[in-house]
């Protein structure tokens, strides 16, 4: 087994309107793939020996900026609000140097080990993140074969959903897409997603009901909240604050939410941090700790 990081920039607006993808052997900064309000830019191939410390570099970081100014110059200029890296679980071949690993195949490999004497043991490796539905119907279908079921696995034709709320996970569609415009008693608490409080309070009713919580990282999962431009400094306030107002939060909760988001929100984005980037975090500095001293509050 080969493991290749990958790294990938994301900017702060959606850059296309689809996927954009450089024509060329596969290098470094290839593809742009728009999601929601954002877009996402990489990526990159690189032989790692340990699965403990896997994060993006700013070098890594460097080299996509310039990669992506030559498939689309706006992208030399646009401000990148975050960047994160993955594994590829890659099958070794006679491919691939030390280094770059893009010569090894992407494909996967299911092996039955009772040709080996081990009966009832199956193993699935290799493939990536676009073929790990395929990769699961075919094990599902073999395993079901070796316990004699003759339903074959409906992964191919059965949608995933999240049990959230439907106007939530509505695919490819963002919360300012879809605000209620005639909703005049309404107010916005998250200007960057253009999320209201009556979304934000159908989606903390729905977590209480099913997740036994409803702090503002659960609100992140099942939302855009904290991923806009101000990446968390005004719309947690807001939040907290309604949360409060609504009787969701007591005591001293707000200061530990507002800081288990923050911590979360910054993971990804050292290797990013230069131009508008780095002011939003002097200002996120300045706010919380400088006003608020959340550096000084001990954690739970």
């Amino acid at each position: 087994m080969i493991y290749s990081k990958g790294s990938l920039l994301i900017t702060h607006s959606r850059v296309a309107g689809h996927v954009l993808n450089r024509l060329r052997e596969p290098s470094y900064g290839d593809i742009l793939v728009p999601g929601g309000t954002v877009s996402i830019f990489g990526t990159t191939s690189l032989r790692v020996e340990s699965l403990d410390m896997i994060r993006p570099t700013v070098e890594e970081t460097d080299i996509l900026v310039k990669e992506a100014s030559a498939m689309a110059p706006e992208l030399e200029r646009a401000r990148y609000i975050r960047a994160y890296a993955g594994v590829r679980p890659l099958i070794r071949n006679s491919g691939g140097g030390s280094g770059d690993d893009r010569s090894v195949s992407r494909g996967f490999s299911l092996m039955d080990h009772g040709a080996e004497g081990v009966e009832n043991f199956v193993t699935i490796t290799g493939g990536k993140m676009t073929t790990f539905r395929l990769m699961a119907e075919k094990t599902a279908n073999l395993i079901a074969d070796k316990l004699c079921l003759k339903t074959k696995c409906l992964t191919a034709a059965t949608p995933l959903k999240s049990k959230a709320p439907s106007r939530m996970t509505e695919a490819g569609m963002a919360f300012r897409f879809r605000s209620g415009r005639d909703q005049t008693e309404d107010i916005t608490l998250c200007e960057c997603e253009m999320i209201s409080r009556n979304q934000f309070k159908e989606l903390i009713t729905w977590l209480k009901e099913t997740r036994k919580t409803s702090d503002l990282n659960a609100l992140r999962v099942h939302s855009r909240l904290g991923k806009g431009a101000c990446q968390g400094t005004f719309c947690s306030q807001r939040v907290t604050g309604f949360m409060y107002d609504e009787d969701y939060l007591k005591n001293d909760e707000g200061l530990y939410n507002i800081k288990d988001l923050l911590r979360e929100r910054f993971t990804g984005q050292r290797p990013v941090l230069w131009d508008g980037q780095l002011a939003q975090d002097e200002l996120n500095e300045a706010l919380f700790c400088g006003f608020y001293g959340l550096d000084l509050e001990k954690p739970l």
